[in-house]
């Protein structure tokens, strides 16, 4: 395995689940650069006359099909080279990550909320006026949570189909991402099926 200053970190998976803190967290321990592509997505949907900004503001699987030529050159271009990277974000898909899993520098995880119950009491449970989930109505944000459980257990299945590993993040963010990061850090991909 590479040294992990010259890894290819990916982090895939649902929203609310620690991804971009964990690739904040990749980014200042191992001292590379990172790419969050929700906030690259937030940018097209921000701006109405991006040609992205009406795929970008409809649904995530297409929004994920029209960036995927990119998202694939990007982490191939990075694998490439000599540099770390951390690339993070719901649009990167476990097919997405085995095709370029051969390169030997490249370590991928994914993030999901398998209980939605307990997702969502851990959500109402802090009283954090930044927290966008947070400030949902109540009603709203247990159907949020439900359709994330089923798209998460779509995900987790995609994961083990492709040998790709999966983390819970429902009952509590800090521990789903220590162990992605230990994961990440010290094992990486060696555990995957040849």
């Amino acid at each position: 395995m590479a040294e992990v200053e010259n890894s290819i970190f990916i982090i895939g998976g649902l929203p609310r689940t620690g991804k971009t803190l964990l690739n904040q967290r990749l980014t200042y321990e191992v001292g590379v650069e990172g790419l969050d592509t929700d906030t690259v997505r937030r940018m097209f949907n921000a701006n109405p006359v991006s040609p992205i900004s009406f795929i970008a503001n409809s649904n995530l699987k297409l929004c994920a099909h029209a960036m995927r030529p990119y998202l694939e050159a990007l982490i191939d271009e990075v694998a490439g080279s000599s540099h770390g990277f951390v690339l993070s974000g719901e649009m990167i898909q476990p097919s997405m990550v085995s095709q370029s899993i051969h390169y030997e520098k490249i370590r991928a995880c994914f993030l999901g909320l398998n209980d939605p119950k307990a997702a969502y009491e851990r959500i109402r449970g802090r009283d954090d006026p930044l927290d966008w989930a947070a400030q949902l109505d109540p009603q709203y944000l247990e159907v949020l949570l439900g359709i994330y459980a089923k798209r998460s257990e779509k995900l987790m299945r995609k994961c083990g189909e492709l040998g790709l590993r999966y983390f819970d993040s429902s009952q509590d963010v800090l521990v789903a991402q220590n162990a992605a990061h230990q994961y990440l850090i010290q094992e990486g991909n060696d555990e995957l099926p040849a």
